[in-house]
């Protein structure tokens, strides 16, 4: 955790509208390969494009478990939600009961990311499989949440005391619970499913095209190429758009430039690996503590950011 990360949150706690908080959670090991950076800039593109707004407008984000504050009736007396990807099905339940979340980007904190391919495989299956556990979980509540987000099985006696708000700020808030519900409900929603069987329906539809009609291998293979190329494109800027956005919180190395090239052909694998969760059974695995990084906050805030990057380089 950053040295004013606890004072940071416990700010936030003192609003008494929010139930839950996350923070601005960043990467230890951006340094460390073009798959640790991978995963990195996933984590700056969900800050910038995703949190951010959503905490602007105050809808209710997703939380990672990792870094975040809860209040403790949120708990009863245990944490029962137990999946593959558990902090999506607590955010679920939660924001489907009609509780607030809310992402605090001045509190950073940092963890680590798998900085080797298989690692990160692994991780990326067990994230895919946990999705779905959660989506057919939980989205019927977030379905009724859009509706009435509201915890009808308790009674509210041990939630903070919420300060009174005139009429059109209740109906607002009201609004926002309900759009947070919506919001998470299409998160959650395994729409990769569809958009890879899509690609390749429609790359056989080609290749049956183009040999029925006796068009050469070479254009067949030009056109098959064409959807490779958007889809690399349009990662491309998703990276680009987070790198560019958060080159002050970025830590890492000049190699970052190069890799910035690379991670749109890990999305393009990904998006087929991912189907591996729908056939391969899944469970938590341990991970050999000699993987890990070891380093302090000290050192990692050695690590030069993007911005002084760019500076020494000019």
């Amino acid at each position: 955790m950053a040295k004013d990360f606890i004072t940071q949150m416990n700010n936030a706690f003192d609003n008494k509208r929010y139930d839950a908080f996350s923070s601005y959670l960043n990467s230890k090991n951006t340094d460390m390969g073009m798959f640790a950076s991978y995963r990195s800039a996933q984590f700056h593109y969900i800050n910038c494009v995703s949190r951010r707004p959503k905490s602007v407008l105050g809808i209710s984000t997703s939380l990672n478990n990792t870094a975040c504050l809860y209040r403790n009736f949120l708990f009863d007396t245990k944490y029962k939600w137990v999946g593959l990807s558990d902090d999506g099905e607590f955010s679920s339940d939660i924001i489907s009961k009609g509780y607030r979340t809310q992402y605090v980007a001045s509190a950073m904190a940092y963890t680590e990311n798998p900085s080797k391919a298989i690692d990160l495989l692994k991780q990326q299956v067990r994230w895919t499989r946990g999705g779905l556990q959660c989506f057919c979980k939980y989205f019927h509540k977030l379905i009724f949440g859009m509706f009435l987000p509201l915890d009808i099985k308790k009674k509210h006696k041990r939630i903070v005391t919420r300060p009174k708000e005139k009429l059109h700020k209740r109906f607002f808030i009201a609004f926002q619970k309900r759009y947070s519900c919506y919001d998470l409900f299409m998160t959650i929603q395994p729409t990769w499913i569809l958009n890879a069987l899509l690609g390749l329906i429609y790359q056989i539809f080609i290749i049956i095209y183009s040999l029925s009609t006796g068009m050469d291998v070479s254009t067949m293979l030009m056109h098959v190429a064409i959807t490779y190329i958007i889809m690399y494109n349009l990662n491309f800027v998703q990276h680009a758009v987070a790198i560019i956005r958060e080159y002050r919180n970025v830590r890492c190395n000049r190699w970052i430039f190069l890799y910035i090239f690379i991670w749109p052909l890990i999305d393009i694998v990904f998006q087929f690996v991912s189907f591996l969760a729908l056939i391969i059974p899944t469970k938590w695995k341990h991970v050999p503590t000699t993987r890990f990084d070891s380093r302090e906050m000290e050192e990692v805030e050695k690590i030069k950011k993007i911005s002084e990057l760019l500076s020494v380089e000019g």
